[in-house]
């Protein structure tokens, strides 16, 4: 009898390491870091030109575009950067097909 109940104990505790090592682990969750709040740098308008909200371009500002594709794909690019100047005419817009 003494030695049944010793089997008994015996297979219950290799069940419970098996199934314990089975198990996942416990990861922690991270804290998020708390981020400083952004400085708002207030733009000067640029005389005729709409602003869109709290953004206006500023004056002498640049954007270079670029993009790939076919000769057809870079024409549309082209032609939405001419509308794009035509509504900004004082942004420079530089395109750099790939």
């Amino acid at each position: 009898m003494k030695n049944k109940w010793f089997s008994l104990i015996g297979v219950l505790l290799a069940v419970i390491l098996a199934v314990s090592a089975c198990a996942p682990a416990a990861t922690p969750t991270p804290t998020p870091t708390p981020r400083p709040a952004p400085t708002k740098v207030p733009a000067t308008p640029v005389p005729g030109v709409e602003c869109m909200g709290d953004l206006c371009p500023e004056e002498g500002a640049e954007l270079t575009v670029s993009g790939w594709g076919g000769e057809s794909e870079q024409n549309v690019v082209r032609d939405s950067i001419a509308r794009f100047s035509q509504h900004y005419p004082d942004i420079k817009v530089n395109f750099e097909p790939i």
